[in-house]
């Protein structure tokens, strides 16, 4: 059973936003993303962000965008990222919040 923490009471409806991609670089964990984010006047996008950007940017080549601003709960498997997958074909998928990819993975920011 996984337990998705929802939105809080502000995401809803439509909003404009400006979205900031992040490179993983020599961050060693999610907690230093989201700390470098917040250094650029950013805060981690959501899920709903992460859809939102990929949905209005189709055509851009990404092999992977982290939404680390949201976080699946699953009791067998602990604390889940979403991120969008393009390596074969679009994927939403989900990934242990231990695991932060590559040098290459990005990371999806929103400005303040």
């Amino acid at each position: 059973m996984f337990q998705y923490l929802l939105p809080d009471k502000h995401e809803h409806g439509k909003k404009e936003v400006q979205f900031r991609i992040f490179k993983r670089g020599d961050c060693d964990d999610f907690q230093d993303v989201v700390q470098y984010m917040a250094m650029n006047g950013c805060r981690p996008a959501t899920l709903r962000e992460l859809l939102a950007f990929v949905i209005a940017n189709p055509r851009m080549k990404i092999d992977v965008l982290v939404a680390v601003g949201s976080v699946w709960i699953d009791p067998s498997k602990g604390s889940q990222i979403a991120f969008f997958g393009n390596q074969y074909g679009p994927n939403l998928l989900l990934s242990d919040q231990n695991n932060t990819g590559n040098t290459k993975t990005l990371f999806l920011g929103v400005s303040k």
